[in-house]
């Protein structure tokens, strides 16, 4: 009789144990079908630097603006640090990091006050500092694309030309993001943001005279 009880008991208990597991099992298969759907979407990834080096200026761009404000933000802070490592002079140095300790992942934000503020208010007022530190060359090489530079003089190419919006027309240092004579104040239907400085602002004008990977100047209509 003793053995009965002790049987019955003991089926008692497992019965419970197993009815809680598979309550608990359920909702952990939801869980981690939620973070699978989740995962394909373009805001959900997370791009280094060093992932978007084999890619066009277009194909970068594009990828840009499917990101969240940190990435982007972290995307610029890397290149800005890079930068750093290539031997700028000590107030081009100064200037660097004064833009670091000045921007936000909020200024990333597009439309946000501290995204307007930035650009509105903070780079105006330096303005004249960055055209004073930096030749044409170096501010586009450091705050107008996302590529690897060997020295702050390098020439960094553009892609084969698209007939979209690629440039920036208040551009602080001129240019088409970089390589580039003049921006054609043309009409841009759909312009996104990805252009001009640290790529704050929106694509509002058409690339003349891009270099192609070739060497061969190319002209964007």
């Amino acid at each position: 009789m003793k053995k009965y009880f002790l049987f019955t008991a003991m089926f008692a208990v497992l019965s419970i144990l197993g009815f809680y597991a598979c309550n608990d099992a359920e909702p952990l298969k939801e869980n981690v079908n939620a973070a699978t759907e989740g995962s394909i979407l373009a805001t959900q990834l997370y791009y280094t630097r060093a992932n978007l080096q084999d890619k066009s200026p277009e194909e970068i761009r594009a990828i840009f603006n499917t990101l969240t404000p940190q990435n982007r933000y972290d995307l610029f802070v890397d290149k800005f640090n890079h930068c750093l490592t290539l031997n700028p002079t000590i107030n081009q140095t100064y200037v660097i990091k004064k833009l670091l300790n000045s921007m936000s992942v909020d200024a990333y934000v597009w439309g946000s006050k501290e995204h307007l503020d930035f650009t509105n208010f903070y780079l105006p007022s330096i303005l004249s500092n960055l055209k004073q530190e930096f030749t044409n060359q170096e501010g586009l090489n450091i705050f107008y694309n996302l590529y690897d530079l060997d020295n702050l003089n390098d020439i960094v190419v553009g892609s084969e030309g698209e007939s979209d919006c690629g440039c920036n027309k208040g551009s602080t240092f001129g240019g088409c993001q970089f390589g580039g004579d003049n921006c054609l104040k043309s009409n841009c239907a759909g312009a996104t943001h990805g252009c001009g400085f640290g790529w704050f602002f929106k694509c509002d004008g058409l690339c003349d005279d891009i270099l192609s990977p070739d060497g061969d100047k190319i002209l964007y209509h």
